[in-house]
């Protein structure tokens, strides 16, 4: 494998880490309800979501990077995954996004690999 092809994978793997907390935070905050069958502004957005416009700008990148969101005209709104995520959406697959407490338990699993149990008692 080359350096080139190694680095890229690299990438992805971390992306895909990073890419589950966008999609929590984007449910935290109401944007798939905001943009749900509707285009809005960044602007608009962030008013409405008391966020700030360049911080959410940035997570919209993401989200249309991962097809969860698109843009048009300088709008933005949810693709059909995008709403699915949505708590408006007839079956809504939201529930399956939540990061909570588990996820604070990765940092933990070199402690887990070494003592060969779990790490709940590291939570405090």
């Amino acid at each position: 494998m080359e350096a080139v092809a190694i680095l890229n994978k690299i990438i992805e793997l971390r992306a895909g880490y990073t890419t589950v907390f966008i999609l929590d935070a984007a449910q935290k905050i109401g944007l798939f309800e905001a943009l749900f069958q509707k285009k809005k502004t960044v602007e608009e957005l962030a008013t409405e979501l008391k966020v700030v416009p360049d911080a959410l700008r940035r997570m919209l990148v993401v989200l249309c990077e991962n097809n969860v969101v698109m843009r048009g005209n300088a709008r933005f709104t949810n693709t059909e995954l995008g709403d699915a995520l949505s708590s408006y959406a007839k079956v809504s697959y939201a529930p399956l996004i939540g990061v909570g407490p588990l996820a604070q338990l990765w940092r933990y699993l070199p402690d887990a690999l070494r003592e060969g149990g779990p790490q709940w008692d590291k939570l405090g």
